[in-house]
């Protein structure tokens, strides 16, 4: 998830208060779908100690032979404290559900040491490392492959504490282009080089004014071990317009 688009990552003053709505098309390879609604939302309230941020999703996919709708939406919240240092602590919490690949529920908290690598304004690296407890919930309609489904279908439920890492670059191009890119590596310890979750968010934004602009996203992540046999590797492409407050 790229969040901090609203938490003033930016060359502009940043604001007390801030926040950004966006409403995508996507192109997925896993899906072959009809229609296909995104739209998210990012919040950002800045104290003096704290940086306080809300990110939501919400996908609607309608396809297949039925024409059925199928959800998907997560819901994080981040909260930064001592940023005015270059190593401070960072909570966060998300909840999550995925219709399409068959995830019921996720549900993971924790916190992580994040360091300030660069900040020459223009140009920003964060880094940031720690633990988290995730519990995770998952049905079998999301497999592509019928051979792949077990005659036990009960759901798979798993909760582990795993290791979780990011780091992010962004780069403002002039005032009117700036380009951001975040990598997590996720896994339990006892298994971090062999069995990691690894996600990619790239975004490319052209202001078009001082509030609206123009994004254009790739997604992407690769679970070398998931708890039902879906496809390990997923990506998508998103382009679409951000409101800007």
């Amino acid at each position: 998830m790229n969040i901090d688009k609203a938490s003033q990552d930016t060359v502009k003053k940043p604001k007390v208060f801030s926040g950004s709505i966006a409403l995508t098309i996507d192109m997925d390879e896993q899906k072959a779908n009809i229609f296909d609604e995104d739209g998210s939302i990012e919040l950002a309230y800045i104290k003096p100690k704290n940086v306080l941020v809300m990110h939501a999703i919400s996908e609607i996919v309608t396809g297949g032979p039925s024409n059925t709708a199928l959800n998907s939406r997560s819901l994080q919240f981040r909260d930064r404290m001592f940023t005015q240092n270059r190593l401070h602590p960072e909570l966060f919490a998300q909840y999550q559900y995925d219709q399409v690949k068959g995830l019921q529920n996720r549900l993971l908290a924790g916190a992580n040491a994040r360091y300030i690598i660069k900040d020459k304004g223009t140009f920003r690296i964060f880094a940031a490392t720690g633990f988290m407890y995730e519990f995770e919930d998952w049905n079998y309609k999301g497999i592509l492959n019928i051979h792949d489904v077990p005659p036990n279908k009960n759901d798979t439920t798993r909760g582990v504490i795993k290791s979780t890492s990011y780091i992010r670059f962004s780069k403002y191009f002039g005032s009117k282009v700036d380009f951001s890119l975040v990598v997590f590596y996720q896994a339990q310890p006892d298994l971090f080089f062999k069995s990691p979750r690894i996600a990619e968010f790239a975004q490319l934004n052209f202001d078009i004014s001082d509030h609206f602009s123009l994004d254009f996203e790739y997604d992407s992540m690769y679970d070398t071990n998931p708890l039902v046999p879906i496809k390990k590797y997923y990506f998508s492409f998103n382009e679409g317009l951000t409101v800007k407050f």
